[in-house]
């Protein structure tokens, strides 16, 4: 009850300021023929999001770098959304907010190995690791925001799939009451934001680079908090995962800064194969479900090595024969 008074009462506040104030997305020079609609709709979802943690009994001061980090992405990300910043000034924020958190305990440690399940300490290179993996998903959820809808429907399943997880007591050593609460308020929103931005007929807002770094920036920290669920992550965001890297090499490859945007994206190439973005959206979200069942259900990190491999082979295939075909 809380949460849908909480999302009702800021999406229409939201609507009102973003169109009183001209906060709003600029279609006809994408080719769109419709009307304007509230663009960077994140910074929005984040007040729900702090309010409603709030309601539901989170210790906010226990957590205040998580939320003082990602009100900080949501808000550079929100000005780079109407005044285009460097990409160099994105990514050194980035990495200062990244550090931030893991300075404060949100930090990958030690891993399980596959082959026997004992622990491995990864000793000084966890505090390196950590941020890295914070700033590389930050923006894999980020450049899926070519298609409206993908990267808030995938980040619903993600959350949610972290969430029951976590319900799991025998997979962890600490309490996760704190992350149970989180990781499901935080798949409600994007599925909120899911169903208002998908393309069909016409979305009613877009996040934008302040909802989808948000979604980023907080899956990669709720990953590493009190036990580590990489793993998991690479399973359900193996789609958009392989998509960021396969296009961070080619734009290396072609001498190009990896964080300026292009249209070679896995999403771009299926437009150009003539699919919907609507079906796009659907394909993207329900295998994300999938994958987040096939993480749910390979319980140990030795099963879920195998799945990994299995999926990776599949879709690193899949991708190149799609890139391959819209060239033709």
């Amino acid at each position: 009850m809380y949460f849908l008074l909480i999302s009702c009462l800021f999406l229409y506040i939201g609507f009102i300021i973003y169109n009183k104030f001209n906060l709003l997305d600029k279609p006809k020079e994408y080719g769109f023929k419709r009307k304007p609609v509230p663009y960077s709709f994140g910074l929005v979802l984040y007040f729900i999001f702090l309010i409603a943690s709030y309601f539901y009994g989170v210790d906010i001061l226990g957590l205040y770098y998580i939320y003082i980090a990602s009100f900080l992405i949501v808000v550079i990300a929100f000005v780079d959304d109407f005044l285009n910043l460097h990409p160099l000034i994105r990514l050194i924020s980035q990495l200062l907010l990244a550090s931030f958190v893991v300075y404060n305990g949100v930090q990958l440690t030690e891993v399980t190995n596959p082959l026997n399940f004992e622990i491995v300490s990864i000793g000084g290179f966890g505090f390196l690791v950590s941020v890295l993996w914070i700033v590389f998903l930050t923006n894999v959820m980020n450049f899926l925001d070519g298609v409206e809808g993908l990267s808030s429907g995938v980040s619903s399943v993600a959350f949610f799939t972290i969430g029951i997880l976590s319900l799991v007591p025998k997979l962890h050593l600490i309490d996760q009451s704190n992350l149970i609460v989180l990781t499901f308020l935080m798949s409600a929103i994007c599925f909120l934001a899911f169903l208002f931005e998908f393309p069909s007929p016409n979305p009613k807002f877009l996040v934008g680079d302040s909802g989808t770094m948000f979604y980023g920036f907080l899956l990669a920290c709720f990953s590493m908090v009190a036990g580590g669920k990489l793993f998991t992550l690479l399973i359900v965001l193996l789609i958009p995962i392989l998509d960021a890297l396969f296009v961070i090499f080619y734009r290396l490859s072609n001498k190009k800064l990896p964080f300026i945007g292009d249209r070679n994206h896995f999403h771009h190439k299926l437009l150009e194969l003539n699919f919907s973005r609507a079906t796009i959206t659907l394909i993207y979200f329900l295998v994300s479900i999938i994958l987040g069942l096939i993480s749910i259900f390979a319980w140990n990190t030795y099963l879920k090595m195998i799945s990994l491999i299995v999926i990776f082979v599949s879709f690193t295939y899949l991708i190149y024969f799609v890139w391959r075909r819209s060239k033709v």
